[in-house]
């Protein structure tokens, strides 16, 4: 199945985007946050490259960077996995049923604004998508 395919919504190079990530879980608590190497981006996911192979349904927390957008914080869940010559390439779907941070208003409207500014740095302008209520996280509870 082809990158293009499986994508919901198109992504934008992510490569200007400051990021480091850790897993999510009891042992988080004293792990510390790693830098990533960001691919592409979208108000609704990304995805990077890492040495490390991450499993399918894998929660991570992300804080993402640029310019004057700081995100802390923001659980993903590993959708995709694919080894490549310097390592994995991972696919993450945020998750915006995780916690009431993910649920916030100001999470969704500070990730449309990344989105916009890396779309505004490639000249293109388009009507920002609204998130889908839930994700199809495996490990979160449904908005009721």
């Amino acid at each position: 199945m082809s990158t293009e395919n499986r994508r919901r919504y198109q992504r934008l190079s992510g490569e200007s985007i400051q990021a480091s990530a850790k897993c999510r879980g009891i042992l988080s608590l004293t792990a510390k946050f790693k830098p990533i190497k960001i691919i592409d981006f979208s108000q609704f996911g990304l995805g990077f490259s890492h040495e490390k192979k991450f499993s399918i349904g894998k929660e991570l927390l992300f804080n993402l960077n640029r310019k004057q957008i700081q995100l802390t914080k923001i659980i993903g869940f590993i959708c995709h996995t694919e080894e490549t010559d310097e390592g994995y390439q991972h696919g993450v779907q945020f998750d915006f049923s995780a916690n009431t941070h993910m649920q916030s208003i100001e999470v969704e409207e500070t990730l449309a604004k990344l989105e916009q500014q890396l779309q505004g740095s490639l000249g293109h302008k388009k009507g920002l998508i609204t998130p889908q209520t839930g994700t199809d996280a495996p490990n979160s509870m449904p908005i009721i």
